[in-house]
């Protein structure tokens, strides 16, 4: 609500690009509060049907775990993976290699800026 209402008073319903920038984090930010509410009431509804305090419980950490990881976790993997893309031409082919404690990777040249390791 609050971007809208901000797009209509302070900035007269003019496209700003500040506005965009104040939008765009209220966005974000909402984000949290909804993810948890959301798993709130799954978790509510699960207790209603098992009244198990647990296993409402469980259930609404592991909806609130898929929310933050859809909402959160997956567009900051999107925005490191736009980044690590290099300019693919010549030998500059990235490498693929398995990591341990990240799975596949892409072992890229040392000169295209690369974010991963």
């Amino acid at each position: 609500m609050t971007p809208a209402a901000l797009h209509r008073l302070a900035f007269h319903g003019e496209d700003n690009p500040q506005f965009f920038i104040i939008g765009s984090r209220l966005v974000i930010a909402a984000a949290l509060p909804l993810a948890l509410g959301i798993s709130g009431d799954i978790s509510v509804v699960v207790f209603k049907i098992t009244e198990s305090g647990s296993v409402s419980a469980a259930v609404g950490v592991a909806a609130a775990a898929v929310f933050l990881s859809a909402w959160y976790l997956y567009p900051s993997l999107a925005v490191i993976r736009k980044r690590c893309l290099p300019v693919l031409h010549g030998d500059r082919f990235p490498r693929l290699i398995f990591n341990f404690q990240y799975g596949l990777l892409a072992r890229f040249p040392r000169d295209a800026n690369c974010c991963l390791p």
